[in-house]
């Protein structure tokens, strides 16, 4: 009878612990979205680009928490531009339905993001939340829940909000306290902020391209007389902050293949491509970026989303997210 009992037992021990293995093979990561609004900024002497994205547990064990708990999580990622390392990877928000989120600015210890529930402040050094919503200074409860509430003014390199109140405060980059914003940023955010149609920023927007454009120096880039070969873009953001996708002596084009595009890095006095990449899913953002680099967001076949860097010597996958059990 004991030995009965004894093999039952292993056999219970061994199920559990076969159990517990597949879970902690299937782990936790899932699919992951990065938001089309990111910064990039210098942590540390690195470059790095600050991305929000969106991610939902995958694997069995995601499986056994989504039945209990149907929450989509919103993370913020400081990531190393030469090696793709995440400095680190913060969550903001747990909710279902998921809110939006994108990074308005970063820089001097402070990363700044506009997300559905109010603007959200995080120390660059380990992304910790240092202020939000009615906690910021200077804002408190006439801070508006929208993602619209809130920008980036270039001119003053500060982060604009419209308050409940319907004034215009600014809470510069490097600091968190609002404070009223000058007379020139008022006259140019107070008929813009919380008015515009909300961009889905997880959502499938493409990134722009286009036969010409006004580069970084505000010169003019047209392909109309030279793409008779292929089917040629260059990738524009289309963005007052970032010209168009060009690098110290090269170009980054896109042609139109089916089912995926392919990338090409080009010299722009010859056209002739250097480095090539398959995109692997839809081109949904390019910024220009420190270092003579171009960041380009997409996702993988597993709708995983990566951040692409492209230089003069090529492309570079970093995936967005850092892999492995989350159980915080």
């Amino acid at each position: 009878m004991r030995r009965r009992l004894l093999v039952i037992l292993a056999l219970v021990v061994a199920a559990a612990g076969a159990g517990v293995a597949a879970l902690a093979a299937g782990g936790v990561d899932g699919p992951t979205r990065p938001s089309l609004d990111l910064a990039v900024t210098t942590v540390d002497g690195r470059d790095v680009a600050v991305v929000a994205y969106e991610h939902e547990a995958g694997g069995a064990m995601g499986r056994i928490l989504w039945a209990f708990s149907r929450e989509v999580t919103i993370r913020v990622a400081a990531i190393d531009l030469g090696t793709g390392e995440h400095l680190w990877d913060r969550e903001i928000s747990t909710a279902y339905p998921g809110i939006e989120a994108g990074v308005l600015a970063a820089g001097d210890g402070y990363a700044y993001v506009t997300t559905d529930d109010g603007l959200v402040i995080v120390d660059l050094d380990d992304g910790g939340v240092v202020a939000r919503d009615d906690g910021i200074d200077g804002l408190g409860a006439a801070y508006l829940a929208s993602l619209t509430a809130y920008d980036y003014d270039a001119a003053t390199n500060a982060v604009v909000t419209l308050t409940s109140g319907g004034e215009v405060l600014a809470v510069p980059v490097g600091t968190t306290t609002a404070e009223p914003a000058g007379a020139d940023a008022v006259t140019r955010w107070r008929d813009v902020l919380n008015t515009g149609t909300v961009r889905d920023l997880y959502g499938n927007q493409p990134g722009t391209t286009s036969k010409s454009a006004l580069a970084a120096d505000g010169s003019s880039i047209d392909l109309n007389t030279w793409a008779t070969r292929t089917d040629f873009y260059l990738l524009d953001t289309g963005a007052d902050r970032y010209g168009v996708a060009a690098g110290s002596g090269f170009l980054v084009l896109e042609a139109l293949e089916h089912p995926h595009s392919r990338l090409s890095i080009v010299d722009p006095e010859t056209y002739e491509p250097a480095h090539t990449y398959r995109l692997p899913g839809t081109l949904r953002q390019v910024v220009n970026a420190p270092g003579d680099r171009v960041l380009i967001l997409t996702e993988n076949d597993e709708y995983t989303g990566l951040l692409v860097v492209a230089t003069a010597g090529g492309f570079t996958e970093f995936v967005v997210g850092a892999p492995g059990m989350r159980w915080f």
